[in-house]
């Protein structure tokens, strides 16, 4: 699935979902209760997640916040290369 055809509420959804309640507090308590609430409605709809889709979500989020891409030999990593990790 091409993660760019997923709304940004779903996309939240499946993170929030993948890192557990407690990770995910800090991100959901920045939300209000109407955007929350429909984080809670569609991790409930969302069912078994593909790992592969969890992981370019995530990549996704952690691009989008400037967050450094580190690889498995802890040195920093190009996007290509983690990219490649996911395809």
């Amino acid at each position: 699935m091409n993660i760019r055809q997923l709304s940004g509420s779903v996309k939240v959804a499946i993170l929030t979902n993948a890192i557990g309640v407690k990770a995910a507090a800090p991100i959901l308590n920045r939300l209000d209760e109407e955007e929350r609430q429909l984080i809670y409605r569609l991790q409930s709809k969302l069912g078994a997640v593909p790992q592969d889709l969890v992981d370019k979500v995530a990549l996704e989020f952690l691009e989008s916040a400037g967050a450094p891409l580190i690889d498995f030999n802890g040195s920093d990593s190009k996007k290509d290369e983690a990219e490649e990790s996911f395809n």
